[in-house]
């Protein structure tokens, strides 16, 4: 479950920074849906807490990646 939050928060968080650089936003990940809701989650996967965790630890990560490579 760690590893699927991992990878869908940094591949969101990536193609979110990079739309915001596009779009000529300013850098600002914790205030994007995706942060918030962390997509991804489904019931039965274990303890949401976790998911939401590494998925918003990644998405961060992402982001950042995306955000910076496109500028």
């Amino acid at each position: 479950m760690v590893q699927l939050a991992e990878r869908n928060g940094f591949d969101t968080g990536r193609a979110d920074g990079e739309r915001d650089v596009m779009n000529g936003m300013p850098s600002a990940p914790l205030r994007t849906r995706a942060y918030h809701d962390t997509p991804g989650f489904q019931p039965g996967m274990g303890p949401y807490p976790v998911y939401r965790d590494a998925f918003r630890h990644a998405y961060l990560r992402g982001y950042e990646h995306g955000y910076r490579r496109m500028r």
